[in-house]
């Protein structure tokens, strides 16, 4: 491929053409030519390329070994001018066809365009989109050894590395190298009987990173994307010989009613079995070691609405999918496979989000993400949330304020929560000071409001007695009586003061509880 000024051509060593490859070529015959070595509908990708430009010259060589060479025309204001730019292109291409090869050196076919500005703009983009997804089209296309292309007097070099083959419970998995410039890049993908579910992984220095499929990236493809699909909502691609295309090469038929339509039936049959695999891959790729963003393969989201998608019908199955998910063990963390459930994801909307994971994580150690990757998983669930129409703290693994408290709330006692703060940090001495700054700091980030609900629904304010308790009506007290033999006179009396009175080291905002004075104490002693 080389872009030059408002010139772009492409040059292939592959098949020779055969004249009736030729008359489709020009005419773009409607019916799928199936041939052994080609797939889709002979003529659909070539149409494509008319983004670039409506005039193409045409050079190339026939099975016969003779040569041609000659511009087919597609401008046109109407059908009547259409078809005769069309045949006066075919009897271009007959006059042209001898024994002279019109092509440079090994290539057995030239395509170029003449640009326009919009063209231009057209093939900048397509050529940096390239880059993404040639990996995908070497991985799937094993004739296809290296592609060249020259732009901006930059050359990119994407070329066919080793090819691994393993068997993984019971599924064939190929992890294919392909190298772009010196960047190593890998495909992964599982080899179903009629489809291959990809993902795409680059070394980076020791770690090899997951490469996002967001929506620069076709998630179809026939040997080669189908462009238009880039918004059908999965974090992988599927790759099919077998997809029925739609005739503008942009999506496959799945549309809701498929009664009598076997090629509906197959193309959702051949869709369900691979997002089926997306639980295999993850297992396959987190079981290596040094993997990094596996959160990646979890990014499902709802599917654009395309108008030849039954969309109720893909979003129930990635529902399914993501129930999986959830609680399928395949999320690795500090060398420990757990499910997404048993994660614990801080999540906070009021709280600085690096002041809530540091909170959370002097607790819980084990079950947290790096906080690197925390907005990263977040993003998880609000793909999951959008989809199932959930609220994103519902899901289980995401920990927020109330479900902070009502682990703090299952602890009981001070002591309990020290224990969990001296575990995560062993050069915490064994007194409750921990505890109590831990408290102070709690307390500290949430507002006002937040703190008057949450106590009032949670054990969570510590009393003298190191108990953990709730607010109930105007207990507990602040301590105003600073007098620890009152507090032992009223232990006398049957009355627990200290149980009604927050530790004294603890400190709320201003207006949450009301003070308990030593003439209160007194008098109801007296009583």
């Amino acid at each position: 491929v080389v872009l030059d000024g408002n010139k772009l051509s492409f040059f292939h060593t592959g098949d020779e053409f055969a004249n009736d490859d030729i008359i489709h070529l020009i005419f773009h015959g409607s019916s799928k030519i199936i041939l052994e070595g080609k797939t889709g509908r002979f003529g659909t990708g070539f149409m494509t390329t008319h983004l670039l430009s409506r005039k193409v010259n045409i050079a190339g060589k026939l099975s016969d070994q003779t040569y041609f060479k000659f511009e087919l025309n597609r401008e046109a204001i109407d059908v009547k001018q259409q078809q005769t730019n069309l045949e006066n292109s075919y009897n271009l291409f007959c006059d042209s066809n001898n024994t002279i090869n019109y092509c440079d050196g090994i290539y057995n076919t030239v395509f170029t365009y003449n640009l326009s500005d919009h063209g231009i703009k057209v093939a900048h983009g397509g050529i940096r989109q390239l880059q993404e997804i040639l990996p995908f089209v070497l991985a799937f296309n094993e004739k296809i050894e290296d592609i060249q292309i020259d732009y901006k007097s930059s050359p990119i070099s994407i070329k066919r590395g080793p090819k691994e083959e393993k068997i993984f419970e019971n599924y064939t998995i190929i992890n294919q190298e392909i190298v772009l410039n010196d960047i190593i890049k890998y495909v992964v993908f599982v080899k179903l009987e009629n489809s291959d579910v990809a993902v795409l992984m680059e070394k980076k220095e020791r770690t090899i990173r997951i490469i996002e499929l967001n929506e620069d990236y076709p998630k179809l493809f026939l040997d080669f994307p189908l462009f238009g699909t880039e918004k059908f909502g999965c974090p992988i691609v599927i790759n099919s010989p077998n997809f029925d295309l739609r005739g503008e090469r942009d999506g496959i038929y799945l549309s809701g009613d498929d009664k009598d339509k076997p090629s509906i039936i197959e193309n959702k049959k051949i869709i369900s079995n691979s997002l089926n695999c997306l639980i295999i891959l993850i297992k396959f790729i987190s079981d290596k070691n040094n993997i990094a963003e596996i959160y990646n393969l979890f990014k499902i989201v709802k599917p654009f609405e395309y108008t030849w998608l039954h969309k109720i019908w893909l979003e129930n199955l990635y529902i399914n999918i993501i129930n999986d998910l959830l609680n399928s063990e395949i999320v690795k963390l500090k060398n420990k496979s757990i499910s997404l459930n048993d994660m614990i994801l801080p999540y906070s909307r009021s709280i600085d989000a690096n002041h809530f994971y540091k909170l959370v994580t002097d607790l819980i150690h084990d079950l947290t993400p790096l906080f690197e990757e925390v907005n990263e998983w977040i993003k998880v669930a609000d793909g999951f949330s959008k989809l199932g129409s959930l609220d994103i703290t519902k899901y289980r693994f995401i920990f927020n304020e109330e479900k902070l408290c009502e682990f703090i709330e299952e602890k009981k006692t001070l002591e309990e929560v020290n224990s969990y703060l001296i575990k995560n940090d062993p050069t915490k001495n064994t007194e409750l000071t921990p505890s109590i700054n831990w408290f102070n700091k709690l307390f500290s980030l949430l507002s006002k409001e937040q703190t008057t609900s949450l106590v009032s629904e949670y054990n969570i304010i510590p009393n003298q007695n190191k108990f953990l308790i709730k607010k109930n009506l105007n207990v507990p007290f602040l301590d105003r009586i600073n007098n620890e033999n009152i507090k032992d006179v009223s232990l006398s009396f049957g009355w627990d003061i200290r149980s009604e009175l927050i530790d004294q080291d603890v400190i709320f905002h201003e207006g949450i509880f009301i003070p308990q004075t030593i003439e209160k104490v007194l008098t109801k002693i007296s009583k």
